[in-house]
């Protein structure tokens, strides 16, 4: 049953009435919170999760959890990213989000772009992002995400318009160019 719902688009979601939603959601937490299991199921429910954005605001606590130090990094990263997909209502989350960004792990990177998502420009952010900004050291794909979650919170920000232009315009690489849109 996870395997077929996670396969469900976004877009499909908004189709399932409020009620049905909010007993998935439930079911979803309740998983979380219920006995350890493998990775796998828990990566598949935070994946889940994603794909329902908005709708799964009750599961914020539990994708908490799931970002902490220790777990898993495909768990925390799907983890990560669901938040993000929930938006503004993941507020909660924003402090463990910029602690996480400015670790130096893989983890780091796939932080920026949920921070972007949830809304919340406030000065420990963008610090956060100012300083991921700065550092040289970065991929293209690491610095678009930074670039897409300055511009999303209006952080502004030397070369910030002529960098995601350029992507956009002259990238070889078409999720690039796609990420800078």
């Amino acid at each position: 049953a996870i395997h077929s719902l996670r396969e469900q688009e976004p877009q499909e979601w908004d189709a399932i009435p409020s009620n049905v939603l909010g007993q998935l959601v439930d079911s979803l937490r309740t998983a979380l919170e219920s006995v350890p299991k493998s990775p796998v199921v828990n990566k598949d429910i935070a994946i889940i999760i994603t794909r329902l954005g908005p709708h799964a605001k009750a599961a914020v606590p539990h994708l908490m959890d799931l970002i902490q130090d220790g777990v898993p990094t495909c768990i925390r990263d799907a983890a990560i990213l669901a938040l993000g997909r929930i938006g503004s209502d993941a507020k909660e989350a924003v402090n463990a989000l910029v602690a996480i960004s400015g670790a130096a792990t893989t983890t780091s990177m796939c932080s920026v772009r949920p921070l972007g998502e949830i809304g919340c420009a406030d000065s420990r952010v963008r610090a956060a992002l100012l300083e991921l900004w700065q550092c040289p050291t970065h991929t293209l794909g690491g610095f678009l995400h930074i670039a897409v979650a300055l511009a999303r919170l209006k952080i502004k920000t030397e070369n910030l318009i002529a960098f995601l232009t350029s992507n956009l315009t002259k990238g070889q690489d078409e999720a690039c160019r796609k990420t800078a849109a």
